[in-house]
């Protein structure tokens, strides 16, 4: 039995439409922590009946996950959406539809960013963390029409609008957290009536290098191929190892080499970032600007969507 439909009308709940490089892990961390919040990060979160006894019941409970606005989770994934022109906006409305199923009465929390060359290096590190082996222009060229799509703050919000009332949907902007991280917790924390809590400082989910993407983009080449070539399902776990070298600094030296021997190339690695960038502007709707918009309005603007 869904946690959703067994727990509706005890406690409130947040569906939070993650948005991918948008402080979901972090958040997630928080609210899995929480004294007062029970957090699932899964679409489809299943309990039995009676193994929640009501006044067990925290505050809130989260239903948090990425997917919600972009089905792209891993390296496997945007390859396999990739090649089979998988129509994002048609799976943003079907997990609209099952979203307002569970719990019509549910709040909807989008947190935005501010379109950068930043996060477009920090989309594209997320994939070559995870294996990714496409370099930087041909990864953005075939993807870039999708990713409009799970990044358009004003269709996304526009979309859950069509089915939730206004008043249950927040807009919150990341640079917020990022600048004063005790105020943006603080904010959701009152709405709902939590406990005041903070994790302790710690970094989640970081980007690697610049010289590392570079370098590992080769790399994941050549180990994936050898991996699939000859060694097969054997090769799975091996593989798995090797992908979580790839989130530590156990091969930045390699990646420092590597870069060194292939200077002009590296220098000319990223050079299309601006052009992607202005394909992937996206704008968020006036009316959803709230009064912690305001110091990063400009940030949005939208030169094209």
């Amino acid at each position: 039995m869904s946690i959703w439909l067994h727990i509706r009308g005890f406690m409130k709940s947040l569906f939070h439409v993650g948005l991918a490089k948008a402080g979901s892990t972090y958040l997630q961390n928080w609210w899995a922590k929480h004294p007062d919040v029970v957090m699932y990060h899964d679409l489809f979160p299943i309990v039995k009946r009676g193994q929640w006894r009501l006044e067990e019941y925290p505050q809130l409970a989260v239903l948090s996950d990425e997917r919600f606005a972009s089905y792209f989770k891993h390296e496997a994934s945007w390859e396999k959406r990739l090649d089979a022109n998988f129509d994002i906006l048609e799976y943003q409305r079907r997990t609209r539809d099952f979203l307002y199923e569970l719990n019509s009465a549910a709040d909807i929390l989008v947190i935005t960013r501010a379109p950068s060359v930043k996060l477009l290096k920090s989309i594209y590190s997320q994939y070559v963390k995870t294996g990714g082996s496409r370099d930087f222009d041909s990864f953005f060229e075939d993807i870039l029409p999708a990713l409009k799509h799970c990044f358009n703050y004003a269709a996304i919000i526009d979309l859950y609008r069509e089915k939730f009332p206004s008043e249950q949907i927040i807009v919150l902007p990341l640079e917020w957290m990022m600048a004063e991280e005790d105020a943006f917790l603080g904010f959701i924390e009152s709405r709902y009536g939590l406990s005041r809590y903070r994790l302790p400082p710690s970094k989640v989910n970081t980007s690697v290098s610049s010289e590392e993407m570079f370098a590992y983009v080769s790399l994941n080449r050549a180990v994936t191929g050898f991996f699939k070539r000859t060694l097969g399902r054997r090769g799975y776990k091996l593989y798995l190892g090797y992908i979580k070298l790839l989130s530590s600094n156990v091969l930045n030296g390699f990646a420092q080499f590597y870069c060194k021997r292939k200077q002009e190339e590296f220098s000319t690695f990223f050079s299309r970032a601006e052009e992607f960038l202005e394909g992937f502007r996206c704008s968020v709707p006036d009316e959803s600007y709230s009064p912690q918009f305001e110091a990063y309005r400009s940030s949005y603007e939208s030169k094209s969507v």
